[in-house]
């Protein structure tokens, strides 16, 4: 955390839960119900933004950055600016601060987008609607259409350019896969998904039952033939 140092003022707040404690309700008041938990914070104390990536330092310093361009924008986009107020909204899209029929509404009424920041505006609301989708807990009918639209955008070529809505986005389609036996579509996307989680803890498990399940469609589509 000394490289993060260097850039923010550090503080951490033990949620202990015992009486008598001095701000007992900071993590909800900052945007947090589960720990750990990191949200930046403006020299009043103020929410700006809560970190929503993995739990890396340069994960830390992006989301950092992001809230120091959001101070920086928010004046310019109250002024008028309108270039600012696009930018503004790259930053929140990037953060993931703002939904996605909020992010549609605000386009519409932005004016012209400039064609140097059109694709990486597409790639974002691409990034958001996987969450939101990964996110609605929708019925097993609805969670296949999710996971079936998943696939076509996969097998084109298109996958969510930030970790977290990728990592979803990936774990979304395995089940399909199975279902479909589909082997080689497994396969695919499960080496995709250890490239992106790497050696991350959390994923150990899934990534083990996984690597049973390819196992065993490879058995299958072998013994069909």
């Amino acid at each position: 955390m000394h490289d993060l140092a260097d850039e923010f003022v550090l503080f951490c707040h033990i949620t202990s839960g015992l009486p008598d404690t001095k701000y007992p309700r900071l993590l909800l008041e900052k945007g947090g119900a589960t720990f750990p938990h990191l949200a930046f914070l403006n020299a009043r104390g103020n929410l700006v933004t809560v970190h929503r990536g993995a739990h890396t330092l340069a994960d830390f310093q992006a989301s950092g950055r992001a809230a120091t361009r959001l101070l920086a924008l928010r004046p310019r986009v109250e002024a008028g600016d309108a270039e600012a107020a696009i930018d503004l909204l790259l930053v929140e899209l990037e953060l993931g601060s703002v939904p996605l029929d909020e992010a549609r509404r605000r386009i519409s009424v932005l004016g012209p987008i400039p064609e140097d920041k059109r694709p990486t505006l597409q790639a974002l609301l691409f990034d958001r609607e996987v969450f939101e989708r990964v996110r609605s807990h929708g019925s097993p009918q609805e969670r296949r259409k999710v996971a079936q639209d998943f696939a076509g955008c996969y097998r084109e070529g298109k996958v969510p350019r930030a970790r977290e809505p990728r990592v979803a986005f990936y774990f979304a389609i395995l089940p399909y896969a199975e279902e479909l036996q589909d082997a080689s579509l497994y396969e695919a996307v499960l080496t995709d998904l250890r490239a992106t989680v790497h050696c991350s803890p959390a994923h150990q498990a899934s990534l083990r039952r996984a690597t049973r399940t390819l196992k065993e469609l490879k058995t299958r589509a072998e013994s069909a033939r």
